[in-house]
């Protein structure tokens, strides 16, 4: 199961959600102008 969530400017969240080796990740990307920053959390 993947699905994108777009919020308001100025910052651009896409969550991610993706499952492997039966464990969900949640990869939260933000975006800011060129610049981004990603977060990987990992979740029983």
């Amino acid at each position: 199961m993947c699905y994108l969530c777009h919020f308001c400017e100025p910052f651009t969240v896409y969550l991610l959600y993706t499952r492997l080796d039966g464990a969900y990740r949640q990869i939260l990307i933000i975006f800011y102008k060129n610049n981004y920053i990603l977060m990987i959390f990992k979740e029983n």
